[in-house]
């Protein structure tokens, strides 16, 4: 899921319905804007500098890991990319317990 969960009216129902598809092997990757960047990208749209791309909800990291520990995912990796904003990919995996 690259850059998508913040347009999800319920990541937690979101993702549920994925870990449905996944088995011991399969890897679920989320990349996705901090959430602190929200005001400097609502900023950004308003100056005409970024499209508008409507509401979002952005989720911190903390957020997506407590999510996925709920749906039985656990945490692999985690890396923060910055170049003007503060990109997270989280990836997980099933735990194996399950």
């Amino acid at each position: 899921m690259v850059d998508v969960v913040e347009h999800l009216k319920n990541v937690s129902d979101e993702l549920k319905g994925i870990t449905k598809f996944m088995n011991k092997d399969s890897k679920l990757v989320i990349s996705h804007v901090e959430s602190k960047w929200e005001p400097i990208l609502t900023l950004f749209e308003i100056m005409q500098l970024k499209i508008d791309e409507g509401p979002h909800l952005r989720v911190s990291n903390k957020e997506l890991i407590g999510i996925a520990k709920k749906l039985n995912l656990k945490l692999v990796d985690k890396t923060s990319t910055s170049l003007l904003i503060s990109i997270s990919t989280l990836v997980f995996k099933k735990k194996d317990n399950l």
